[in-house]
Protein backbone atom coordinates (compact mmCIF):
# COMPACT_ATOMS: atom_id res chain seq x y z
CA UNK A 1 0.00 0.00 0.00
CA UNK A 2 2.94 2.54 0.77
CA UNK A 3 3.47 2.32 -3.28
CA UNK A 4 0.39 2.75 -4.08
CA UNK A 5 0.45 6.01 -1.41
CA UNK A 6 3.66 7.16 -3.29
CA UNK A 7 1.97 7.00 -6.80
CA UNK A 8 -0.49 9.03 -5.42
CA UNK A 9 1.38 11.78 -3.88
CA UNK A 10 3.32 11.94 -6.87
CA UNK A 11 0.36 12.42 -9.25
CA UNK A 12 -0.76 14.99 -7.01
CA UNK A 13 2.44 16.75 -7.50
CA UNK A 14 2.72 16.40 -10.85
CA UNK A 15 -0.75 18.27 -10.88
CA UNK A 16 0.01 20.87 -8.96
CA UNK A 17 -2.14 19.94 -6.72
CA UNK A 18 -0.82 20.13 -2.26
CA UNK A 19 -1.77 16.83 -0.18
CA UNK A 20 -1.49 16.41 3.77
CA UNK A 21 1.01 13.57 3.69
CA UNK A 22 -0.41 10.63 5.56
CA UNK A 23 1.99 8.01 7.43
CA UNK A 24 -0.84 5.44 7.83
CA UNK A 25 -4.19 4.41 5.80
CA UNK A 26 -5.36 3.92 2.91
CA UNK A 27 -6.23 7.80 1.71
CA UNK A 28 -4.89 11.24 1.47
CA UNK A 29 -6.39 14.48 1.82
CA UNK A 30 -5.73 16.61 -1.73
CA UNK A 31 -6.02 20.75 -1.43
CA UNK A 32 -8.19 21.49 -4.23
CA UNK A 33 -9.07 24.82 -3.17
CA UNK A 34 -7.30 26.31 -5.76
CA UNK A 35 -9.67 25.15 -7.99
CA UNK A 36 -12.85 26.87 -6.64
CA UNK A 37 -14.05 30.04 -7.53
CA UNK A 38 -15.25 30.74 -4.11
CA UNK A 39 -14.10 28.91 -0.61
CA UNK A 40 -17.58 27.69 -0.38
CA UNK A 41 -19.56 24.43 0.34
CA UNK A 42 -21.53 24.71 -2.86
CA UNK A 43 -18.21 25.51 -5.08
CA UNK A 44 -16.97 22.19 -2.96
CA UNK A 45 -19.85 20.12 -4.78
CA UNK A 46 -19.62 21.73 -8.12
CA UNK A 47 -16.07 20.56 -8.34
CA UNK A 48 -17.26 17.23 -7.03
CA UNK A 49 -19.56 16.60 -9.61
CA UNK A 50 -17.02 17.51 -12.50
CA UNK A 51 -14.89 15.11 -10.80
CA UNK A 52 -18.16 12.46 -11.43
CA UNK A 53 -18.84 13.64 -14.85
CA UNK A 54 -15.51 12.44 -15.63
CA UNK A 55 -15.79 9.50 -13.68
CA UNK A 56 -14.01 9.75 -10.79
CA UNK A 57 -15.34 9.48 -7.52
CA UNK A 58 -13.08 11.10 -4.31
CA UNK A 59 -14.74 11.97 -1.15
CA UNK A 60 -15.34 16.32 -0.63
CA UNK A 61 -14.01 16.91 2.29
CA UNK A 62 -16.91 18.39 4.04
CA UNK A 63 -18.60 15.55 3.51
CA UNK A 64 -15.84 14.18 6.24
CA UNK A 65 -16.35 17.19 8.81
CA UNK A 66 -13.07 19.01 6.98
CA UNK A 67 -13.38 22.43 8.54
CA UNK A 68 -12.71 24.34 5.07
CA UNK A 69 -14.44 23.89 1.46
CA UNK A 70 -11.83 22.05 -1.05
CA UNK A 71 -10.00 19.17 0.97
CA UNK A 72 -11.13 16.19 -0.85
CA UNK A 73 -9.87 12.30 0.43
CA UNK A 74 -8.85 10.55 -2.12
CA UNK A 75 -8.51 6.53 -1.55
CA UNK A 76 -5.67 4.46 -3.13
CA UNK A 77 -6.90 1.51 -2.46
CA UNK A 78 -6.86 0.33 -6.31
CA UNK A 79 -4.68 -1.34 -8.67
CA UNK A 80 -1.88 1.10 -10.14
CA UNK A 81 -3.39 1.33 -13.46
CA UNK A 82 -6.55 2.12 -12.01
CA UNK A 83 -5.00 5.34 -10.33
CA UNK A 84 -3.57 6.72 -13.46
CA UNK A 85 -6.37 6.62 -15.04
CA UNK A 86 -8.33 8.25 -12.61
CA UNK A 87 -5.66 11.16 -12.52
CA UNK A 88 -5.63 11.36 -15.90
CA UNK A 89 -9.41 12.53 -15.54
CA UNK A 90 -8.31 14.78 -12.70
CA UNK A 91 -5.68 16.12 -15.26
CA UNK A 92 -8.79 17.05 -17.53
CA UNK A 93 -10.94 18.77 -15.18
CA UNK A 94 -8.09 20.50 -13.52
CA UNK A 95 -6.77 21.72 -16.95
CA UNK A 96 -10.66 23.04 -18.12
CA UNK A 97 -10.42 24.77 -14.83
CA UNK A 98 -7.16 27.03 -15.59
CA UNK A 99 -8.36 27.50 -18.86
CA UNK A 100 -11.62 29.15 -17.65
CA UNK A 101 -9.84 30.39 -15.27
CA UNK A 102 -7.36 32.18 -17.50
CA UNK A 103 -9.96 33.20 -20.25
CA UNK A 104 -11.68 35.61 -17.52
CA UNK A 105 -8.67 37.28 -16.42
CA UNK A 106 -9.45 41.09 -17.08
CA UNK A 107 -6.57 42.49 -19.44
CA UNK A 108 -4.84 44.52 -17.70
CA UNK A 109 -2.39 46.95 -18.69
CA UNK A 110 0.92 47.36 -17.56
CA UNK A 111 0.93 50.72 -15.81
CA UNK A 112 3.65 53.24 -17.14
CA UNK A 113 5.61 54.93 -14.31
CA UNK A 114 7.14 58.31 -16.22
Amino acid sequence: MAKAYILCKDLLEKLGVRCHPSKAGFFVWADFRPYLKTKTIEEELELFNEFITMGVYIVPGTEMFAIEPGWFRIIFTLPEELIVKAFKRLELVIKEIRQVSEENEPDIEPCKIS
